[in-house]
């Protein structure tokens, strides 16, 4: 097998259609951030038969066309030698990574929950009742000092963020009480990623699960399927978004290689 480095995601388009219907769930949001700032390869033995990204030295997607299927082992062991990969992403849902990774014994662990069901669970309402609205390119200061760094990996987002219209400020007596992320996860899948960040003196009062449920509202709103993840450590994520109805019903796993 060989891997020919591309220029961009857009050179796999039709090939990452295919993988996209092949999954079980909706793709997530952490992953695809890192997919987009991962190399493209297509792989190779005598025609493309699938692709791969690689950032840095984790394998962050693997696609291979359904008659190479029973290659996904042989295909990673490559791909191990030839981009010098030391780990591998699989999402539970991702069938295809998850027997590449498991084809022989690897140690793994689990990195983020995945929340891909929603039942809308009964929360009270919040005395007062925050206002709400979109943030704008002057709220990006408040929203950065909100913020935390589960919230945002890199500050430089927040503007990105702001400016496409996915971040929500509920106020309180003219004081920022949280926001609100509400994000598509890509132009293919309908996938739309909640997130959000209750300010320290608004903690605690069941306001972070009303603002998830908002953002679901808002999400469906906008004919988009409203999901979630978090990382595996970060219990009081977890615990809001169960609060608000939603279930972790899928795991980002990373293999050792």
């Amino acid at each position: 097998f060989r891997f020919r480095r591309l220029a961009s995601l857009a050179d796999v388009a039709p090939l990452r259609a295919q993988r996209l219907a092949s999954l079980t769930a909706l793709p997530e949001l952490f992953v695809e951030l890192g997919v987009r700032r991962s190399a493209v390869y297509a792989v190779e033995t005598g025609g493309v038969i699938g692709y791969a990204t690689a950032l840095d030295d984790t394998l962050t997607e693997v696609f291979l066309v359904p008659e190479q299927r029973t290659h996904a082992g042989a295909v990673l062991d490559a791909a191990k030698g030839a981009l010098d990969l030391h780990r591998a992403w699989a999402s539970t849902f991702d069938t295809l990574a998850l027997e590449a990774c498991t084809s022989v014994s690897r140690p793994s662990e689990v990195l983020g929950l995945s929340f891909r069901t929603l039942t809308l669970a009964a929360i009270p309402t919040p005395e007062p009742l925050p206002s709400e609205r979109l943030a704008t390119l002057a709220d990006v200061d408040r929203v950065g000092e909100a913020s935390h760094p589960e919230v945002f990996d890199d500050p430089d987002d927040i503007d990105t963020w702001v400016g496409c219209g996915w971040v929500t400020l509920f106020e309180m007596s003219g004081r920022l009480a949280g926001f609100g992320l509400c994000t598509p996860t890509g132009p293919e899948t309908p996938a739309c990623d909640i997130g959000v960040r209750v300010c320290p003196p608004y903690q605690r009062r069941g306001l972070g699960a009303w603002i998830v449920q908002r953002m679901a509202a808002r999400a469906k709103s906008q004919g988009l399927v409203p999901t979630a993840g978090c990382a595996v450590d970060n219990v009081v994520s977890r615990r809001t978004l169960e609060r608000a109805g939603f279930v972790a019903d899928h795991r980002l796993l990373q293999f050792e290689l």
